[in-house]
């Protein structure tokens, strides 16, 4: 099966694989569990091991100095967005162990636990919901005449743009989130953030508080990322600009590369080709209990179905 993967990779003629996480644990967090999985920490391990096995790992530094001319390597990217404290706490030491680089790509409004992104936010609430009875579960509900299921629906549909609202929801059920950010920290500390940085970890923006760039216009899309690229460089003294979309890049146009003067941005459409110059597709791996090799041949294999029917390129 690993000989297969190398004949894939090969066929591909993709010489970068960019895996992306959010958080790596045994146990997924409150603030997350509703929205996906992390990675197992073995599963995690196990995935590095398969890395090393079928590309060379890159630093950012290093990816930024080969992404326009890689010649015949075939190179892997680690990155983590959210910048969530788990990834210090479980990925870091193996990264370390292993000797491997990585970019945590960061909510400069989240750092050091000064706020909670909108869908974290409605995470916590279900799980609010699930931990009582629907008579205890709060005013909002009763009122509403919504059961769990309905209302956890409903929780789900809430935008970016409705923030106001998911925090009205929460004084009706009396959940502060002020009081799970102060208790559970799960985000990444500047302290946390300087040791990474010295062990070799680097950093890019990930925007200001994590929107959806689709809803935005182009003006809030160029200050979002631009913003979030000038606190990585200005806080954290990282010299190379680079920019990962909060939940996907649908829908931006070419000109928003243009304005935004980073190094390197990068997406999650798994395996693809795109037409924005220094932009790069990613994949996740938080995929259930699917091993990294079965993961990569399966979207490798994709990758060969979609260049039959011009599947494969992300136009702009």
């Amino acid at each position: 099966m690993n000989q297969l993967l190398d004949f894939l990779i090969g066929l591909s003629n993709r010489p970068f694989f960019i895996p992306f996480y959010h958080a790596v644990g045994d146990k997924a967090a409150p603030h997350y569990k509703n929205l996906y999985s992390p990675r197992g920490i073995g599963e995690f391990e196990r995935d590095l091991d398969c890395f090393l096995r079928h590309y060379e790992p890159l630093s950012l530094d290093d990816f930024a100095r080969v992404k326009n001319d890689p010649g015949k390597g075939r190179y892997c990217l680690i990155t983590f967005d959210d910048g969530l404290s788990e990834v210090y706490e479980h990925a870091f030491p193996l990264l370390v162990k292993k000797k491997i680089p990585a970019v945590v790509f960061l909510n400069p409004a989240f750092v050091d636990n000064r706020g909670l992104f909108y869908r974290y936010k409605v995470s916590i609430l279900i799980e609010e919901m699930r931990a009582r009875s629907f008579n205890e579960s709060s005013d909002w509900m009763a009122k509403t005449g919504r059961d769990f299921e309905t209302a956890k629906k409903y929780l789900l549909s809430l935008g970016y743009d409705q923030t106001g609202k998911i925090d009205h929801i929460a004084q009706l059920m009396g959940v502060s989130f002020a009081n799970y950010l102060k208790i559970e920290q799960p985000y990444l500390t500047m302290s946390r953030i300087r040791e990474m940085k010295s062990a070799g970890i680097q950093f890019g923006g990930h925007s200001m508080d994590h929107p959806l760039f689709s809803e935005l216009s182009i003006d809030e899309q160029v200050r979002q990322a631009v913003k979030s690229m000038d606190w990585v460089f200005e806080q954290i003294g990282e010299e190379i600009r680079a920019f990962a979309f909060p939940f996907s890049d649908d829908g931006v146009k070419s000109a928003f590369f243009d304005q935004i003067n980073a190094a390197c941005t990068f997406g999650t459409a798994k395996i693809k080709v795109d037409d924005a110059i220094n932009h790069f597709q990613r994949l996740s791996m938080e995929v259930g209990q699917k091993s990294a090799l079965y993961i990569l041949l399966r979207e490798y294999a994709l990758y060969q179905l979609k260049r039959l029917f011009g599947r494969h390129r992300v136009r702009r």
